[in-house]
């Protein structure tokens, strides 16, 4: 088993360290991504600099490899909880934090049940900071569907994606009523 840490935290990287066997300090994100561990001890006070990516995404490049992560959060009102959640990472321990409880994290991964409280912390719903401004698909396929029955009512309407799903309705409300009245 191969146990790469990486908390941003020296002294508690050498603690850790001495005693993980097979364990290795990285300080740079990159090595992770680019070589073979089975676990990392990870916290977002690392030196993200070295790559061109969010930690939020880091966490994401790491999940997809199938990597174990044992996360060190600062409390359960941080703002990568909600993302850790989403990705399955259940393994997380919030400061006050020591080798003592990361070892024994280690070697009891957390199960779901234990976990499932903190999905009540973010909300009951998993919300990605990103996503509060873009587009959800019903959206995008009702606007679809306004289009089509402009298109089936012989109405050409310009920059339909520059108008909301309300301007769009309004525009088809007024139009059925004139054909009705």
């Amino acid at each position: 088993m191969n146990v790469a840490i990486m908390t941003g935290i020296d002294e508690l990287n050498d603690q850790i360290q001495s005693e993980i066997k097979d364990s290795l300090i990285s300080i740079y994100p990159k090595y992770l991504l680019e070589n073979t561990v089975d676990i990392v001890i990870i916290s977002p006070l690392i030196d993200m600099s070295t790559l061109n990516i969010s930690f939020q995404d880091f966490l994401y490049e790491l999940r997809k490899r199938e990597i174990r992560i044992i996360l060190l959060l600062g409390d359960k009102d941080s703002e990568y909880l909600g993302y850790a959640l989403a990705l399955g990472i259940y393994d997380i321990i919030f400061d006050p934090f020591n080798e003592e409880k990361i070892i024994k994290k280690l070697k009891y991964p957390t199960m779901f049940s234990e976990i499932a409280k903190l999905y009540l912390n973010v909300g009951g719903q998993i919300k990605f900071k990103s996503d509060s401004n873009s587009i959800n698909s019903e959206d995008i396929n009702l606007k679809k569907q306004i289009i089509n029955l402009f298109t089936l009512l012989g109405l050409n309407i310009q920059n339909t994606n520059q108008l909301s799903n309300r301007e769009l309705f309004s525009i088809l409300e007024k139009f059925i009523i004139e054909k009705i009245v």
